[in-house]
């Protein structure tokens, strides 16, 4: 049936519709235009800088790379890193000018970080962050690679920070090669105590304990107790202990007040009366022993310049005697761990008179127009009292010290385990905001750790104590915090000798060995000239003679054997009886002790625990020989045979009767052919001589017509005279600590 057709219309049939058609073809154009466009061009600006690239190329005669995305994938970490389709030039040297694109350019420290890296494998994003899969900015934003990008979930670390990311592969080691900044942050987490409050998932040692307060009566006065917790950095210089009022205020004025109270209500009474004023005479005889015993080593006075880090191992010492009366003094240098059982100080075996007057000269050090401190303490008021113990509780105080009837309840920070993953969007930054060049929450973490009070606002109260950091300082800590992440670690296969010597460096680091000896001497060569960095010992600066110093350790494991060792380092003798400076008593563990054997076998390329040397054996006329060898190089004059010569302390050596339970056979050989090679500025003498530089074995020797003129058999001979007389001597008084 045909339609009726409306007056004025037109049939369906007639209808055309070429126009639209015609316009959506033309979209439908424009649009696979811009595709292809987008796609060719606009998604893929590496293009752009690979074009760069090859001109960059051309310039310096080198052949172009090919046109293409590059892209690593590392599974282990979840990571796809087309990073490299910009960065062409990470990996080539010859490119770091200033005048090639810095997009373009050779990785800084190529050879050093790269030759442990390959990115080829390895990549960028593991240490850089950011987005690997991201080649171009997200609506048209210049690629600033998420650095200003919400949509970024990892925008990249600005280039301090990136020592964060090193701790994903390196976990295990004790110091992470190539990243300063993470390791001196993860020292000062543990040396601050942080983990005392605060848990890291790369920090397992207990946080070391400060100070008890069960003492304090008889260790100072209530005014200064007062004072310091007003200021501590102001009363002494690079301590510890954080401010907690770092602002003028009330609570500043009142809380000490109230925390002194309650402190001297739980603490024991002074169990003697104070000391009288010290003497000229005590000062001196004591200042001679702070000098000479080792103190120097861990302490430093107002008279010595900053010194290496090892030398504020131990608090400074300058104004000591208006912070603790003497008579606490002396007890404390008699017998460290009496007054405090997890004491880092060792003990230094001191007489009652070396302790007295060390205790004098350390009462002597105060401040000018300032008198030696006597514990007076006021009648605590039960109202102050209460007041001072539920500050004490909202502060934390008992996470670091022991004080009598509070019991730590786990750490009163929060978690940082996995710090590094927090979102920018949670973190509070109070009513202002300081001006910062890196990352917003790389900005945050620094002004939490420089000024964390600054961060609070109405409703925020905020406990957190503002620690003496400087800006060094700061940046470090916080590249260590952001290490913390929940990203899966990939640790590195660490050889078993890598693994023995970081856990020995742990030990020498918590004991401070590096501050009285030399640990370790590395040797280099640079073009024509050999430079040596050697680490510890700077405390010899305080002797007269490298020889009145303690001993280097760089080749213990060499030198000693480990028996011997082992019980030396649970109770030092003496080896050396007419040095002053003595081996202190460290409350050692058996574990310890064995980590710090196992770390010296290392580094030497030891065997452990032990492997027992052949014993050699003398020929027919070998002794006569050997005692000739031995008078005639005139050992007996400084290696005493028992009884001690007449020769100045600096030129003596010890006994060599000690030797043969001692010294490994294989050292002494070495060190008979070559002293100065084993401990370099040694006054031990050269007696052998290569002939050939290029023939380890040309040893000559200056007697000719002993033993065929073998330099080899005559230092045989002598090492087997030395244990023969070790084993033939009586009972030594070595066996007797000092």
């Amino acid at each position: 049936m045909v339609q009726p057709v409306k007056p004025g219309g037109r049939a369906a049939e007639s209808t055309s519709y070429r126009a639209p058609f015609l316009l959506l073809c033309a979209l439908l154009f424009l649009s696979t235009l811009w595709a292809l466009w987008d796609e060719g061009w606009g998604r893929r600006p590496w293009k752009a800088t690979q074009a760069r690239f090859n001109e960059v190329l051309a310039q310096r005669g080198l052949p172009p790379v090919d046109e293409g995305l590059r892209q690593v994938t590392i599974p282990a970490l979840d990571v796809a890193d087309r990073c490299q389709s910009c960065h062409l030039g990470v990996d080539r040297p010859g490119l770091e000018s200033d005048e090639v694109p810095r997009v373009l350019r050779t990785h800084p420290r190529r050879d050093e970080l790269l030759g442990r890296h390959p990115v080829e494998r390895v990549g960028c994003t593991p240490c850089h962050a950011g987005q690997g899969l991201q080649t171009k900015g997200v609506g048209g934003a210049a690629f600033a690679h998420g650095r200003d990008d919400p949509y970024w979930e990892q925008p990249l670390r600005s280039r301090p920070f990136i020592e964060s990311s090193c701790v994903a592969c390196h976990a295990s080691e004790r110091e992470v090669p190539g990243a300063p900044l993470f390791n001196r942050g993860r020292a000062l987490f543990e040396d601050r105590r942080c983990s005392a409050c605060h848990s890291s998932r790369y920090v397992t040692t207990p946080a070391p304990a400060a100070p008890p307060l069960d003492r304090l009566r008889e260790k100072t006065s209530e005014a200064f107790v007062v004072a310091w917790l007003r200021d501590p950095v102001k009363l002494r210089a690079g301590t510890r202990m954080p401010a907690f009022w770092p602002e003028a205020g009330a609570r500043r004025e009142q809380e000490p007040v109230a925390i002194a109270a309650f402190l001297g209500s739980v603490s024991e009474a002074a169990s003697a009366p104070g000391s009288a004023p010290p003497t000229r005479e005590e000062v001196e005889a004591g200042k001679a022993l702070f000098d000479a015993v080792g103190c120097r080593g861990c302490h430093q006075l107002a008279d010595e310049a900053a010194g290496p880090p090892e030398a504020g191992f131990g608090p400074r010492l300058d104004g000591i005697g208006a912070r603790a009366t003497r008579a606490w003094l002396q007890a404390w240098l008699k017998n460290p761990r009496a007054q405090f059982a997890d004491a880092r100080m060792p003990d230094l075996r001191l007489s009652d008179d070396e302790a007295a007057a060390l205790a004098a000269f350390l009462a002597s050090q105060v401040p000018a127009g300032e008198q030696p401190l006597e514990p007076r303490w006021s009648t605590p008021d039960a109202a102050l009292v209460s007041q001072g113990r539920q500050a004490v509780l909202r502060y934390g105080c008992q996470a670091c010290h022991r004080i009598p009837g509070l019991t730590p309840a786990g750490r009163p920070g929060p978690d940082l385990d996995d710090f590094g993953d927090l979102p920018p969007e949670r973190v509070e930054w109070g009513e202002g905001r300081p001006a910062c060049d890196f990352t917003e929450r790389e900005c945050w973490t620094l002004a939490k750790l420089r000024h964390p009070q600054a961060l609070r606002r109405p409703g925020l109260d905020l406990v957190m104590p503002r620690f003496d950091l400087s800006d060094d300082e700061a940046l470090a800590l916080s590249v260590f915090l952001l290490s913390n992440r929940a990203q899966p670690a990939v640790p590195r296969q660490v050889s078993e000798a890598s693994a023995a010597i970081a856990a020995g460096e742990q030990v020498m680091a918590r004991h401070n060995c590096a501050g009285c000896h030399e640990v370790a001497r590395e040797e280099r060569r640079v073009g024509d000239e050999v430079q040596t960095t050697v680490r510890g010992g700077q405390i010899r600066r305080f002797y007269d003679d490298d020889a009145l110093a303690p001993p280097p350790l760089s080749r213990a494991g060499q030198k000693f054997q480990l028996r011997w060792l082992f019980d030396f380092l649970h109770q030092p003798r003496r080896v050396r009886p007419w040095l002053s400076v003595r081996m202190p008593t460290f409350a050692l563990e058996d574990r310890e002790v064995e980590a710090l054997l196992r770390s010296f076998a290392a580094r030497s390329g030891q065997p452990f625990p032990f492997e027992r040397e052949a014993p050699l054996l003398a020929g027919p006329g070998e002794r006569a020989d050997a005692t000739f060898l031995l008078e005639k190089m005139q050992c007996a004059r400084c290696h005493a045979v028992g009884a001690g010569r007449d020769v100045k302390p600096a030129e003596r050596a010890p006994d060599l009767t000690l030797a043969a339970g001692r010294l490994k056979p294989g050292w002494m050989r070495a060190w008979l052919l070559d002293p100065q090679a084993l401990q370099p500025g040694t006054r031990m003498p050269a007696y052998f001589f290569l002939t050939d530089d290029d023939d380890p074995t040309s040893w000559s020797t200056p007697y000719p017509n002993v033993l065929g003129g073998n330099a080899t058999r005559q230092v045989d001979a002598l090492v087997w005279l030395t244990t023969e007389l070790g084993r033939q001597a009586p009972a030594h008084p070595e066996g007797a600590p000092r």
